[in-house]
C-alpha cells in the first residue's frame, strides 16, 4: 500500500509540473518604445544553428516568438523592399533600394481584402500611418506597373 501511494503521489506532482521557455543566464534586459522592442541575454555559450533546404533552426537559451512578415516576393525582383518595424504601433515604414520609385505604389489592406490606403512612392522611403487603425492584422503589397513585387504581412498592436 506504501508503493502504491507513493507512486500516486509522484505520478500527481509530474503532472502538475508546468512546462515554460526559461534560462539563466548572467545578466539581459528588455527595452520597449514606441518603433519596437528589444531583448537580450548575456552569457549564452550554447547556441548552434542547423540548415537544410528547407528548414533553418537556430537553438538558443532566448528564442523570440517568430512571426512570418514576408509573405510573397517576385523572383525577379532586383532590389530590396523593407517594411519595418514590424509589429507597429503608430507608423510603418517602407523602404526600397533603389533609385528608381516612379511608377511604384503601395497598398494596405485588411484580412477581409478591403483597401484602406493607396498611394505612389514619392520617394524610397514612405512613412504610413496606422494610428486610426485598430490593432489587428494587415497587408501590404507593393506595386509596379500592375504586378504585385511584394506582399507584407503587417502586426498592428
Amino acid at each position: 500500500m506504501k508503493k502504491i501511494i507513493i507512486i500516486f503521489s509522484f505520478l500527481l506532482f509530474i503532472s502538475n509540473v508546468k512546462q515554460a521557455q526559461e534560462a539563466v543566464v548572467s545578466g539581459g534586459n528588455y527595452y520597449e518604445n514606441s518603433m519596437g522592442s528589444t531583448s537580450w541575454t548575456l552569457g549564452e555559450i550554447i547556441t548552434e544553428t542547423f540548415r537544410s533546404d528547407e528548414v533553418i533552426l537556430t537553438q538558443g537559451f532566448q528564442q523570440p516568438g517568430l512571426t512570418v512578415t514576408s509573405i510573397d516576393e517576385h523572383p525577379e525582383l532586383d532590389f530590396k523592399i523593407t517594411a519595418f518595424p514590424n509589429p507597429v504601433k503608430d507608423y510603418l515604414n517602407i523602404k526600397l533600394d533603389t533609385d528608381t520609385f516612379e511608377r511604384l505604389s503601395y497598398e494596405l489592406f485588411d484580412s477581409k481584402g478591403n483597401i484602406l490606403l493607396q498611394k505612389r512612392f514619392t520617394s524610397n522611403l514612405a512613412n504610413i500611418s496606422l494610428q486610426n487603425l485598430d490593432p489587428a492584422v494587415y497587408f501590404l503589397r507593393i506595386i509596379h506597373d500592375k504586378k504585385v513585387l511584394k506582399t507584407f504581412k503587417i502586426v498592428k498592436q
